[in-house]
């Protein structure tokens, strides 16, 4: 029976990391409050589901993120105070990324 829950959990996992197996940190470098933060392939025009679910981040903050393993992904982001921003072209497996308006950003 053991051996059925770890094969179980494992397969779990495993399809958890193929949805969802990207993991970053995340700066909010803008002046303002981020609301929504919407994920997509770079080769794709439509966005996926609010990342953030309901959660902000201020100004400064940083937020871990995970999201969708793509080679290459954009980002939209829209604010408290009705803005929106895409920055584009992220190269899979980074591990930091700093928005700083514009559509500028800089990543590791």
């Amino acid at each position: 029976m053991n051996k059925t829950i770890a094969a179980i959990a494992v397969s779990a996992a495993f399809l958890s990391t193929a949805v969802f197996g990207a993991s970053f940190n995340l700066t909010n470098g803008t002046s303002s409050t981020i609301n929504s933060l919407y994920v997509s392939s770079a080769s794709t025009e439509s966005w996926e589901e609010d990342l953030l679910g309901g959660q902000t981040i201020g100004s400064g903050e940083t937020v871990q993120v995970t999201a969708p393993d793509y080679s290459k992904f954009d980002l939209m982001v829209t604010s408290t105070d009705g803005g929106e921003e895409i920055y584009y072209d992220f190269p899979g497996g980074v591990s930091s990324i700093t928005l700083n308006g514009g559509g500028q950003a800089n990543y590791q």
